[in-house]
C-alpha cells in the first residue's frame, strides 16, 4: 500500500502550539478590550452573531486556528500503519459529510431567510471540516471500538 504524504510528527506539537495560541489570542481580545455589547451588536470589533470580528486580532486567530488545525491534522503519528491510514480515511468522510450536511443547511436557511451572515458561513466552512477530522481521528485512536466485522 502507497503511504501517504503526511508532515514530519514534530508538526503535532506545532499544531498543538499554534491552536493554544491562538485560544489565548481571542481570551485576551475578549477579556482585556472586551469592547462589544453582549446582545450581539458590534461596538468597534466585538461579537456579531457569534463571530468574532472587527478587529486585526480575529485575523490572527482564524488563522492561527487554521494552521494549528492543518499541521494537527496532517501530521504523522509516532506508528503510521494500516490501522491509522484507515482511521484517517473514516474521520475524513466524517467530516466531509457533515461539513456538506451543514453546507446544505445554510444554502437552505439563505433561500427562505434574507440576512445569512456570509463571514460566518465561511469561517464556519473553513474550519469545520478541520476540527471535524481532527476530533474525528484523535477520538478515534484515544477511544478504540472493537470492530468484528473486518
Amino acid at each position: 500500500m502507497r503511504t501517504l504524504w503526511l508532515l514530519p510528527s514534530v508538526f503535532l506539537k506545532i499544531g498543538l502550539g499554534f491552536i493554544i495560541f491562538s485560544i489565548i489570542t481571542l481570551l485576551i481580545h475578549l477579556t482585556i478590550f472586551p469592547m462589544y455589547l453582549f446582545n450581539g451588536e458590534q461596538i468597534e470589533g466585538g461579537i456579531e452573531n457569534g463571530v468574532f470580528l472587527g478587529t486585526f486580532n480575529d485575523e490572527i486567530f482564524y488563522s492561527l486556528l487554521t494552521i494549528g488545525l492543518l499541521f494537527l491534522g496532517f501530521s504523522k503519528s509516532k506508528i503510521e500503519d494500516e490501522r491509522t491510514i484507515e482511521l484517517r480515511r473514516k474521520a475524513a468522510f466524517f467530516a466531509i459529510l457533515i461539513s456538506l450536511i451543514w453546507l446544505l443547511f445554510i444554502v437552505i436557511a439563505g433561500i427562505f431567510l434574507e440576512n445569512i451572515p456570509v463571514y460566518q458561513c465561511g469561517i464556519v466552512l473553513v474550519l469545520l471540516p478541520l476540527a471535524l477530522y481532527n476530533l474525528s481521528f484523535f477520538y478515534q485512536i484515544l477511544f478504540p471500538t472493537s470492530n468484528h466485522d473486518q
